[in-house]
């Protein structure tokens, strides 16, 4: 009988503190790399990344903005150690996208959060706080799977060989859930969506969580995982024009 090759305890730092992509940023970092370029901030503007893991985006917006004043949080002081110890120039800490003290302080000309949203099984609490890190003019970006259709999906998953592993969770939001809040937060906001398409194919990975691609009749190299997902990556690019 074949088994699966997902871990029952199968943590961020079980992925990311293996990789080693300062030097070769994935195509992920050079799609917000671009959006980035497009706001035309500041040659010194303060970035916060949230969910920063070991800071290789950081890193990677360092290359092409050496003046930027970046700092990147994350829950896991392991990968926060190890982002420290690779990026110069920029600092690090321990830190929650729920802790509101923290992001109530609007200091940020921009803010950027990737892959961070699925872990949480409610939206408003870490979209709201992204906003209100962010100072008047300045700018969100949130990239995560979403959906064009008005359904909200929450999933938990483990491997199949690990009965008494934990279940993890992988939330994804609709655009018009996403709008909705937006539409109450009393934030006035210039708002786009811009959609991610990986540009080659992508093969199938022994952990079974991370993407591979698919051919599909509109993408030929559409991204998909081991729950049966099709991955739609948008990034919901937000200018604070007043705040509440």
């Amino acid at each position: 009988m074949s088994t699966s090759s997902a871990k029952p305890f199968r943590r961020p730092e079980d992925v990311y503190l293996k990789e080693d992509r300062y030097e070769e940023p994935k195509e992920i970092f050079k799609f917000l790399g671009r959006i980035i370029a497009d706001l035309e901030l500041p040659a010194d503007a303060k970035v916060l990344d949230v969910g920063c893991a070991t800071g290789e985006l950081i890193y990677y917006l360092k290359r092409l903005n050496p003046g930027f004043r970046a700092l990147g949080i994350d829950p896991s002081g392991e990968m926060i150690a190890q982002a420290g110890q690779r990026v110069s120039g920029a600092e690090f800490a321990v830190g929650s996208l729920l802790d509101d003290d923290f992001f109530a302080e609007r200091r940020f000309d921009l803010v950027v959060c990737s892959g961070v949203i699925p872990y949480f099984r409610d939206l408003k609490p870490p979209l709201y706080n992204l906003l209100a890190a962010a100072k008047r003019g300045g700018n969100v970006v949130v990239l995560n799977s979403v959906n064009e259709d008005p359904i909200d999906t929450h999933l938990l998953y483990r491997s199949a060989d690990a009965e008494d592993g934990p279940w993890l969770p992988d939330c994804t939001y609709s655009k018009r859930t996403y709008e909705k809040l937006l539409a109450q937060s009393g934030y006035e906001l210039e708002t786009s969506w811009q959609r991610f398409r990986m540009p080659f194919a992508l093969p199938k990975q022994k952990d079974l969580i991370r993407a591979w691609t698919i051919a599909t009749l509109d993408n030929p190299f559409q991204l998909t995982c081991g729950t049966l997902q099709l991955i739609d990556l948008q990034a919901l690019v937000m200018r604070i024009v007043t705040e509440p």
